[in-house]
């Protein structure tokens, strides 16, 4: 049996329209958001077994706060990982370049990815799918993925081959993955 959780941050202050800064922090509502949606987490890890829990985290900000409590909460183990990093969507180029070194803020994550800083290096849409396939390979049987709306919909695609194009993946929604069946995709 294996198990999949992909949950999108929380509202940053770019989605909200406060700011032009892509990687920007949480709303207020965003925390709220954040701490509704690590209960939801914790009921569907409930149907698991505990202890056996992995977690992959995008090195954007909003997604590594929304990590937080699953990760504290929790005690799930949260791995920085590139490859699942934004991308805006099929037409635009993602630059992402220097992000601010945020190890100190977040001791309790596995920065192997990042020794010497956070850089993230550009990606073509081609490259950025071919990353998710690689990712989805090694996903450990039960994995909580805390990224983007784009990211969660192609990584939800590469293993349930399944489009969610149509599918509302707001701010903290959940999608739910069980022996690669799509089971659920929204919020409690």
């Amino acid at each position: 049996m294996s198990r999949t959780i992909l949950l999108r941050h929380g509202q940053s202050l770019y989605n909200a329209g406060e700011t032009d800064d892509f990687d920007s922090d949480v709303t207020e509502r965003g925390n709220y958001q954040i701490q509704d949606a690590a209960l939801h987490v914790k009921e569907v890890m409930g149907w698991g077994p505990t202890g056996y829990w992995i977690g992959f985290v995008s090195p954007y900000i909003r997604c590594l706060k929304t990590a937080l409590p699953i990760n504290k909460l929790l005690g799930v183990g949260m791995t920085v990982d590139a490859r699942i990093a934004e991308v805006p969507d099929d037409l635009q180029a993602w630059k992402c370049g220097n992000l601010p070194n945020r190890q100190a803020n977040f001791p309790t994550y596995d920065w192997k990815q990042f020794p010497d800083g956070m850089n993230v290096t550009e990606r073509t849409m081609e490259e950025y799918r071919d990353d998710l396939k690689l990712f989805a390979k090694v996903l450990p049987d039960f994995a909580v993925v805390v990224s983007h709306m784009t990211t969660i919909r192609n990584l939800a695609e590469v293993i349930t081959g399944l489009n969610l194009k149509g599918k509302d993946i707001t701010n903290c929604s959940l999608t739910l993955i069980e022996d690669d069946e799509l089971v659920f995709v929204g919020r409690r």
